[in-house]
């Protein structure tokens, strides 16, 4: 469940921000949907942060290209080295889906450090004090 509500969130947010903001706004997105849905582990945090970027811009991608009629892609295709167009919508959305999710890897590790509710070991151990 946590999954697909961080999923979700992570969709709506990237989308709605980028309208309005840089690109990179998705990672503040991802970064603090990670740190609202508390994970075990951080690889699913990572996970569902790159799924979610990784689908929204491959969709978004092809859309673009769809609606334009491919004329843009095929000016970047010849600009890049005759790449086609399934890789010119897949490295985009790889690329993102990484930033996505080691943001909200970070938002997920920032949450278990600050909330976590035990007291980090600092300096020496008793144990050694005593010896010495």
């Amino acid at each position: 469940m946590k999954f697909v509500a961080q999923f979700l969130l992570i969709i709506a947010g990237s989308y709605f921000t980028q309208l309005y903001f840089p690109w990179w706004s998705m990672v503040v997105v991802a970064g603090i949907a990670g740190f609202l849905f508390n994970f075990e582990k951080g690889k699913s945090s990572f996970f569902t942060g790159f799924l979610a970027i990784f689908l929204s811009w491959a969709a978004l991608a092809f859309f673009a290209d769809t609606i334009n009629e491919g004329i843009f892609s095929d000016k970047m295709s010849s600009a890049l080295g005759n790449l086609t167009m399934p890789t010119l919508i897949i490295l985009p959305a790889i690329l993102g889906g990484v930033i996505a999710g080691f943001a909200s890897m970070t938002g997920n590790h920032l949450r278990n450090l600050f909330l976590s509710g035990e007291p980090a070991e600092v300096g020496v151990n008793n144990a050694e004090i005593e010896t010495a």
